[in-house]
């Protein structure tokens, strides 16, 4: 894997500019105490940081890479993740449905 845009301790967050599917990585990301860096490419071009660090499983943007070596693919992954590590500061982004109850009159 490159150290492009990587330093220890920190997760890093692969990226290319105006997706919104990286912005929304980004934006939940910065929500938590985790600390990242994020690592922009060019469209197209960020094909060869995301295969190598997915181990050839993805080329989309975005991926994080988190300090324990754990590899998120894709922003409906990565949200999920953080959701699920840092309860108490993104518990709130998903609201459970409500039980709507109907009476027959």
């Amino acid at each position: 894997m490159s150290s492009a845009g990587s330093e220890p301790g920190k997760a890093r967050l692969i990226t290319f500019p105006y997706s919104h599917y990286c912005e929304r990585a980004r934006w939940v990301l910065s929500m938590t105490p985790l600390q990242f860096t994020e690592d922009g490419h060019t469209p197209g071009l960020h094909v060869f940081e995301t295969m190598k660090a997915s181990n050839g499983k993805q080329s989309a943007t975005p991926v994080l890479l988190l300090p324990d070596g754990e590899v998120l693919l894709g922003s409906g992954n990565i949200v999920e993740s953080l959701v699920e590590r840092f309860p108490s500061e993104l518990g709130t982004l998903y609201v459970v449905p409500c039980l709507t109850l109907v009476v027959e009159i």
